[in-house]
C-alpha cells in the first residue's frame, strides 16, 4: 500500500500487518 500527499508518494507499507499497525503507521498522515 502506497500513501500519496499531492499527488506524490510518501509512505509505502508493505505487508499484512494488523489493522492497529497500520492505523500507528498512518496517524501523521490521516
Amino acid at each position: 500500500m502506497t500513501v500519496y500527499v499531492d499527488g506524490k508518494p510518501v509512505k509505502s507499507i508493505i505487508g499484512a500487518k494488523p489493522k492497529s499497525a497500520i492505523l500507528a503507521e498512518l496517524a501523521d498522515y490521516l
